[in-house]
């Protein structure tokens, strides 16, 4: 084993190389706690290889990294809930030291929303740092798929805002994926 698990009070971490084959004990190990999400960004953000919790001990989690580091645009970038969409956003969007921190986290490559949870990362960065709203149609000079995505935006967002309570959100996907067909990569 060439990884350490460390436990929580909102979850569990695994730091280090895991091996395809442990991901099985892993997981069992994790849904033995009731944990039954990974959630990558908040990885990212605590340094370590996974992290293992329940949806809402997750955000507690995210919520309390965010605190510790402030508000606004760093305390989002700390507390994990980003991707490479949102990432990207503040490579193109943020200026200075922000901006360095996304690209070196992977964001200034061109990546979009996919889906509904790409988005809703987006949106949440948008809600924690409106001044890069206003910046938002310059993304559609990045690819096509920003372009398409810029351009129906406001439509895309009440659409997501509407079904983000479900939990679900097809619609969104749908929307997105047609808008990709249609003006994307």
């Amino acid at each position: 084993m060439s990884y350490t698990i460390e436990h929580h009070p909102h979850g569990m971490s695994v730091c280090g190389a895991v091996d395809l084959g442990d991901f099985t004990h892993l997981g069992a190990l994790a849904a033995d706690r009731g944990y039954d999400q990974m959630a990558p960004g908040l990885a990212s953000a605590l340094g370590v290889s996974l992290v293992f919790g329940s949806v809402e001990s997750l955000r507690r989690w995210r919520r309390e990294i965010e605190a510790r580091a402030g508000a606004g645009l760093a305390g989002w970038l700390a507390g994990g809930d980003t991707g490479l969409s949102s990432l990207a956003l503040v490579a193109h969007l943020a200026g200075g030291e922000m901006r360095a921190v996304a690209r070196a986290r992977g964001g200034g490559i061109g990546s979009y929303p996919h889906d509904g949870d790409d988005l809703g990362r987006c949106l949440r960065l948008l809600d924690v740092a409106p001044e890069l709203r206003e910046r938002l149609p310059s993304m559609a000079g990045v690819s096509p798929a920003w372009a398409a995505l810029v351009s129906r935006w406001d439509e895309m967002e009440a659409l997501y805002r509407e079904e983000e309570p479900s939990g679900r959100t097809p619609m969104t996907y749908a929307m997105i994926s047609g808008l990709l067909a249609d003006g994307g990569p």
